[in-house]
């Protein structure tokens, strides 16, 4: 019957095409495979040469983001940046866009260091000028820099020293101690007020003077 012989064609053609076929897939899948490998191995030298040009710039990178810390840091910013015979209002300005000099030298350097650390460098130069313009909102209370010395025979202690009237603030100096007061005059007379009372010997009793330089120093300690 014609529909017996169209089956029997049917599957001879059938049986050498099947083979073809499966061999066909086989050898796409065997390329395939092979190319998909032969990607991942040179993605992986790819990302093993870069990482190993990429380390060196790295380490350079956190050098200079330590080094950018340490000459932002106040006490080595005030060594550093000189006041000279400006006024608070001006040094301030001065201290300000060196810190941000600094920081957008190094800005780069983002690239190379993580998020977090990054991150931690925007926060220190953030406080940095933070303090800075606390620090003036401070000095700008009482820009005279003036101070009475004083030093006695006696042992004195800073806790002793808070008693005098008209005290301020007060400081270990050199032998004796470095007190500021709302006047000085009037502080003068406390403090031999205060030493007669406490049948105290003073040694020394003389007004001081503190550049802008080391009155911003000591506050930034």
């Amino acid at each position: 019957m014609p529909q017996d012989k169209f089956m029997e064609a049917f599957i001879e053609i059938l049986k050498y095409t099947f083979p073809a076929a499966l061999m066909l897939l086989l050898t796409y899948l065997l390329l395939s495979n092979f190319v998909d490998n032969e990607e991942k191995r040179r993605q992986f030298y790819l990302r093993k040469d870069l990482q190993k040009k990429a380390l060196p710039m790295r380490f350079q990178a956190y050098e200079r983001i330590i080094v950018l810390l340490e000459r932002i840091s106040p006490n080595r910013l005030v060594l550093r940046v000189k006041p000279g015979n400006m006024d608070i209002g001006n040094y301030r300005k001065l201290l300000v866009n060196a810190v941000r000099e600094e920081f957008d030298y190094n800005i780069s350097q983002q690239v190379y260091v993580t998020d977090g650390a990054w991150n931690h460098v925007v926060s220190a130069k953030s406080q940095v000028v933070s303090l800075i313009n606390k620090t003036t909102a401070e000095l700008q209370k009482d820009a005279s820099g003036k101070y009475l010395f004083v030093e006695f025979q006696q042992e004195v202690s800073k806790s002793q020293l808070k008693k005098v009237k008209g005290l301020t603030g007060v400081e270990e100096y050199e032998k004796g101690f470095l007190l500021k007061g709302t006047s000085m005059e009037e502080l003068k007379i406390n403090v031999s007020r205060f030493a007669q009372e406490n049948n105290m010997i003073l040694m020394t009793l003389k007004s001081e003077s503190k550049s802008l330089e080391e009155i911003f120093k000591d506050l930034t300690v």
